[in-house]
């Protein structure tokens, strides 16, 4: 029998490497280049970029729904 899977279990998200420069100029220092990370972490860049709106306009993710969702 094959368990669930644990409804907070992290998603990940691949930055681009035109969107990891983007996040640096956002002041996310910790993302890397083609760096896979959580789904908990793209909301903590999400609500950064949202004040920086015209910078969250040109990152560029493999999952735009994904970084997205809330």
């Amino acid at each position: 029998m094959q368990t669930k899977k644990p409804s907070f279990e992290f998603r990940r998200v691949e930055v681009s490497v035109l969107g990891a420069m983007q996040l640096e100029r956002v002041g996310v220092r910790e993302i890397k280049p083609i760096k896979q990370i959580s789904l908990r972490q793209a909301q903590s860049i999400q609500t950064k970029c949202l004040k920086a709106s015209k910078i969250a306009r040109m990152i560029f993710f493999e999952n735009w729904f994904d970084f997205f969702e809330l």
